[in-house]
């Protein structure tokens, strides 16, 4: 393996295999990729970069794990990088806040072996792709700072090799567009305050476009570095930036203050000051930093909160008289080290850190060995960066030294203290909450305890994160594949490591969590908390968006319907019920598990009369009978449902009050109330949903008298009438009422007429056609004189006083196609 920076030696990485069938099999392997790679490797294409990165022998900057090399064919100066199996290569660029959140194109040019994959990961998301040809292309999205972290790993299943396959990887471009002003508003100088005389001190030099500095100015600019007494800039006073930000470096061999500064800057900037200055251990804008022939060179690694560190090396160092170099102070010695700190970021604070279970300010004895080496244990139990600095003064000698840490929260604890918020039974959860309704969402920044530590509730809070505009998102975990849905407040600010709202809402159904995430919280990086479970939300209201009429079928001839006479729908009532959110907005997760409408919570009442048609006493509406039949009820699987009624039976009852004219039939059904089972109601109720289109008609059935002998059939015609308000009319709009002998009985016989003697003949019956119909009485007989009733019995809605007709036999009435007779005297 070789290390970060270290020259990696073709022939150290070859090893001779005494195998002579493994052997063998590596060389048909080298030829192989050669020649895959003189037919295959194109020359990188040219694209307008940040970044482009050639691999060389030194793979400057790349960490790596067993990297392997072999001899290879190489083009021109490009150099490439090979990756073996369970191997990987890793590297952050670092472009600065004007990429920050950007989506920038990340090309990759590779080859590797069939059955192979490779894996790319930005920024902790994984990328993976199959055995390809190269190049491929990514867009990933930079952090809060700006920086990519990319991280190759092939996954080398092959079969062709006994090692495996290896991904050759070759240029790696990064295309992007800074966001930052074109205006530069000032120079900032960064640095820690304290230098050692034996060697330079890195000074960061930022252009910035904006007053704090939290854009950056990535044009050109020059300048020139000043300082003041012995201090001298290394490579020369005169600088230049192109990409915002940049370390030069400060010497000066004697011991002294010096102050920093910057003129000639071109362009000239627009902010006032157009030079600043920031020590980043005291978090002070000063220029001024002090230079000692002795001092103390330490770093304490960013980390957890409450986090111990142990054994962080810290080194005594002087300037050597003669070589002017720096070389071990204080060797085998113990001396008192005076420790002190500052609150750089939040400015201020209640916690001290402590070293070696000291709390600071303090001095504490270090024993330095014979190289002037010697260690400390270091832990702070809150959030922020802060500024360590370490002295030693005896009068005679004077050493110092600094650094700063960002301690950053294990995590956050996020959670609602509204009741009934625990949707551990999915569908079947309790409520906890209403669409829109507000509820409680508190997020704590908390200590570390143990890196397995999953339940961070009991965790101490560290009260000085104090960071504004954290992104709070949140995901819909049931209903599966659901509508996502919208929460009312996206992020939080804290306030003594908390941050706490009372009116937050969500405006779908269903159960969801929610993530917290603070991007790169001081250059440390992410801070991420979620919750469990929260839900179940439920609609907040009911609303009928839709209404489809019914249509009253026409029972007789397509165009009416008697009084009395049975009907019902040629299109169906019903109504569409749409589940919303306090905006009134359709929630479409109300489908599945989690529709908890049922037809028992819907009460219609049914109609007793017509909507408006008054009786023959001109004050009552007429009486109407419904029969109603099973209803549906259908969710659309979207938010809303469709309630249809059943096959229903409308009768317009035939009574005192229902002999008027002709009127055109309208029911109401009175929609109540619709309930579901966790009580949501619906809204604009009650409401009636109708039913119409029939015209109705009170009718009866007229059988005309009629005599004749009784050795003849006799005809009797038969008539349907309607009643128009004032008198009865012949109903020539009837065709349907289809008659058979048995719709008829006969009684009461006179004379010498007795039962059975004439019956109806049934070939003679003739349905109603125009209002006309007809049947033929078969002759009784000789002697058999006398009248018979004949009465209709199977059409209840034309029954009348006048539905009954007489048959008489024995009376000669003459031959029916004689006019007239009359006697002619003979001539």
């Amino acid at each position: 393996m070789c290390m970060q920076g270290e020259k990696m030696n073709y022939s150290s990485n070859i090893k001779v295999q005494k195998d002579n069938k493994f052997f063998y099999s590596k060389i048909i392997t080298l030829l192989i990729m050669t020649s895959l790679f003189i037919f295959l490797l194109p020359l990188a294409s040219q694209a307008v970069e940040l970044v482009n990165e050639q691999f060389t022998d030194n793979i400057s900057g790349w960490n790596v794990s067993n990297i392997q090399r072999v001899y290879h064919v190489q083009y021109g100066n490009n150099g490439y990088m090979f990756i073996s199996r369970n191997a990987w290569a890793e590297k952050t660029y670092s472009f600065g806040p004007n990429y920050a959140n950007q989506n920038l194109d990340i090309k990759i040019y590779w080859w590797m072996f069939w059955g192979d994959s490779l894996d790319v990961t930005v920024n902790g998301v994984i990328y993976s792709f199959l055995s390809v040809i190269y190049p491929i292309t990514i867009t990933a999205q930079a952090d809060v700072n700006g920086d990519f972290t990319i991280k190759l790993s092939p996954q080398t299943t092959s079969i062709w090799f006994p090692w495996g396959g290896f991904a050759f990887i070759d240029n790696i471009t990064i295309n992007g567009t800074p966001s930052g002003s074109d205006t530069l508003d000032h120079i900032q100088l960064e640095h820690d305050g304290v230098g050692l005389t034996c060697q330079p001190e890195n000074i960061t030099v930022k252009t910035c476009a904006n007053d704090n500095c939290s854009l950056l100015y990535q044009s050109q600019t020059t300048f020139d570095l000043t300082s003041t007494g012995s201090a001298t800039w290394v490579n020369g006073a005169s600088k230049t930036l192109t990409a915002g930000i940049d370390t030069f470096k400060l010497s000066d061999f004697t011991a002294e203050t010096t102050t920093i500064g910057a003129q000639n800057v071109n362009p000239a900037p627009t902010g006032s000051p157009q030079i600043k200055c920031l020590n980043t251990v005291t978090g002070l804008n000063s220029c001024d930093i002090t230079f000692y022939d002795s001092g103390f060179i330490f770093n304490i690694p960013d980390n957890y909160s409450c986090k111990p560190q142990n054994n962080i090396t810290i080194k005594a160092v002087r300037k050597d008289d003669q070589t002017q170099k720096c070389v071990p102070a204080f060797a085998n010695k113990t001396i008192p080290v005076d420790f002190a700190y500052n609150y750089v970021n939040p400015a201020s604070g209640t916690k001290a850190p402590s070293i070696n279970n000291t709390s600071l300010n303090d001095t504490i004895d270090l024993t330095f060995d014979s190289y002037g080496a010697s260690s400390f244990n270091f832990v702070y139990n809150d959030a922020g960066r802060i500024g360590i600095s370490a002295s030693f003064d005896n009068a005679t000698v004077q050493a110092a030294g600094s650094d700063n840490v960002t301690l950053k929260p294990v995590g956050f604890n996020v959670y609602t203290s509204t009741p009934n918020s625990q949707a551990v039974n999915g569908a079947n959860s309790s409520v906890f909450a209403k669409t829109g309704e507000t509820f409680n969402v508190t997020a704590e920044a908390k200590c570390w305890e143990s890196d397995s530590d999953t339940d961070l509730s009991n965790n101490p809070i560290t009260p000085n994160y104090q960071n504004d505009n954290i992104s709070l998102s949140h995901n819909l975990l049931e209903p599966a594949g659901g509508n996502p849905g919208n929460i009312g407040i996206s992020s939080l600010d804290f306030t003594d490591g908390i941050a706490s709202i009372d009116n937050q809402t969500f405006s779908e159904v269903g159960i969801i969590n929610f993530d917290l995430t603070d991007n790169d919280y001081l250059g440390a990086g992410t801070i991420t908390g979620t919750s469990q479970n929260i839900g179940r939300f439920i609609p907040d209201h009911f609303k009928i968006t839709s209404k489809t009429t019914g249509d009253l079928a026409n029972q007789c001839s397509n165009s009416f319907t008697y009084t009395g006479q049975k009907t019902n729908y040629l299109v169906n009532p019903g109504f569409i019920i749409t589940a919303q959110n306090n905006d009134n907005n359709t929630t479409q997760n109300y489908k599945s598990n989690f529709f908890k409408l049922e037809t028992s919570g819907i009460d219609i009442t049914t109609p007793t009369t017509d909507a408006n048609q008054r009786g023959e006493d001109g004050v009552n509406k007429v009486n109407v009978s419904v029969e109603r039949d099973d209803v549906s009820l259908n969710p659309n699987n979207d938010g809303t449902a469709t309630y249809t009624f059943g096959n229903d039976n409308i009768t317009y009852v035939r009574d005192n009050n229902s002999q008027i004219a002709p009127f055109d039939a309208l029911i109401n059904f009175k929609i109540n109330s619709i309930v579901d089972n966790d009580s949501v109601s619906t809204v604009n109720l009650p409401d009636n949903i109708s039913a119409s289109g029939t015209e109705i008609r009170y009718g009866r059935m007229d059988i005309l008298d009629n005599y004749g002998p009784e050795t003849e059939p006799l005809n009797l015609n038969v008539k349907t009438e309607y009643w128009d308000g004032d008198s009865w009319e012949l109903n020539d709009n009837d065709s349907c009422t289809q008659l058979i002998d048995s719709d008829f009985s006969l009684y009461n016989y006179t004379v010498n007429l007795s039962s059975g003697e004439t019956v109806i003949d049934a070939t003679s019956v003739n349905g109603i056609n125009s209002g006309i119909g007809s049947f033929t009485l078969t002759a009784p007989g000789e002697n058999n004189n006398g009248s018979v009733d004949i009465n209709l019995i199977n059409y209840p809605y034309l029954l009348d006083n006048e539905t009954t007709g007489t048959a008489t036999f024995g009376i000669y009435r003459g031959r029916d196609s004689i006019i007239e007779w009359k006697e002619v005297p003979a001539k």
